[in-house]
């Protein structure tokens, strides 16, 4: 059986809110080397809030705030970075739950 992702809506406080967001993005990419390259431009930018990230197949997660989120997708595309998808899963990469 393939990997079953739970995806969670944020509702507009939490879009508006100043608290890291763990956001997955799904790309064409599944070299490591390259998926922490571009991590490393976006900490070097300022929409990357820390140093964690998680990254498993073809998808690099981070921590931001909402109002990143289009910045970082920009960063991605201007990369050289497709997008398949950009989401945020139930169960928190760094170990703990998200706002459940």
């Amino acid at each position: 059986m393939a990997d079953v992702l739970l995806i969670k809506n944020l509702n507009e406080d939490q879009l508006n809110s100043k608290s890291l967001i763990p956001v997955t993005f799904q790309t064409n990419i599944s070299d490591k080397d390259k998926l922490v390259n571009i991590f490393n431009v976006l900490k070097d930018k300022k929409l990357v809030e820390n140093k964690k990230l998680g990254i498993k197949k073809s998808s690099i997660t981070l921590e931001l705030f909402s109002s990143n989120i289009t910045e970082v997708i920009k960063e991605l595309i201007k990369n050289d970075f497709m997008i398949y998808g950009v989401y945020i899963l139930y169960d928190d990469y760094l170990g703990g739950k998200y706002n459940e």
